[in-house]
């Protein structure tokens, strides 16, 4: 999570957030998720690939002061991001699932 650890220099920087997000991406991918972990981590690569998707969308409405379509690429952001925080808390339930085995199940 490290790329996400400072705040944007400009909110409306979208490319910058894509390159931020697709570098998370890349991250994950070299990561082998022990079992209990793989579903969630696949959930959430799936849930950084539609936000980074639909980065250059935005910033071609930004671009066109198409306010209509910036509303309803955020709202379809947000539901990438619902995603972004399910797959965080499957991995913090599996991680806990485990720890309370002492990690012997997984």
């Amino acid at each position: 999570m490290a790329p996400f650890t400072k705040p944007p220099a400009s909110l409306t920087d979208y490319a910058s957030a894509e390159r931020v997000v697709r570098k998370a991406i890349a991250d994950l991918g070299l990561l082998v998720a022990p079992t209990p972990f793989a579903p969630s981590q696949a959930q959430l690569v799936a849930a950084l690939r539609a936000q980074a998707a639909l980065a250059p969308r935005m910033a071609h409405a930004a671009a066109a002061r198409d306010a209509a379509a910036l509303n309803n690429l955020e709202a379809r952001m947000l539901t990438a991001e619902t995603g972004v925080r399910a797959a965080t808390r499957e991995a913090v339930d599996a991680y806990n699932r485990c720890r309370a085995t002492k990690f012997r199940s997984c």
